[in-house]
């Protein structure tokens, strides 16, 4: 229980005033630094309404107009979930980015799958080791492919031209 109140050097107490509260208080003013509170027992948590207060308990919701969260741990719940919710839009939309850049690259490689341009520019030179895929532009294009697995020592395009 508050036992006195100690009001000093605020806007019309410029001298110690001091008010020893009775059961119910209510005190309407800003806080300022030189003004304290005397406890009889140990202090208990004392809520002050003021600005800080309502920006720190009660949020308006944007979305639904008349809707609001109060309490200090509800607004930043809330607050929390707003930038969550903006986070997850941001990666929504380079995710959606992503993939339309895999569909673009996956349109290339089919169609360089497709054109035969890979096959007749090596099929002279890579005759011996693509024997049984030389048939077809894409079976020669996925084995070409498959060849970039392998971890032996390789030799370049330029070896490979000059060995034949």
């Amino acid at each position: 229980m508050i036992t006195k109140i100690k009001l000093h050097k605020t806007a019309s107490y410029a001298d110690v005033v001091e008010i020893e509260p009775k059961a119910i208080n209510y005190f309407f003013g800003s806080n300022y630094p030189h003004c304290n509170l005397e406890w009889a027992t140990s202090p208990i948590d004392v809520f002050i309404y003021n600005k800080q207060f309502v920006q720190d308990s009660f949020s308006q919701s944007n979305a639904i107009k008349g809707i609001f969260t109060l309490g200090k741990d509800a607004t930043g719940i809330q607050k929390f979930i707003e930038e969550a919710n903006a986070k997850i839009g941001d990666f929504k939309n380079k995710i959606e980015g992503l993939n339309k850049s895999i569909e673009t690259q996956e349109e290339k490689l089919s169609k360089k799958r497709d054109d035969g341009a890979l096959k007749k520019k090596y099929e002279a030179y890579f005759k011996p080791a693509f024997k049984g895929f030389m048939g077809s532009a894409k079976d020669f294009f996925n084995k070409c492919i498959s060849e970039q697995k392998n971890s032996s020592d390789l030799l370049d395009e330029k070896e490979i031209i000059e060995n034949t």
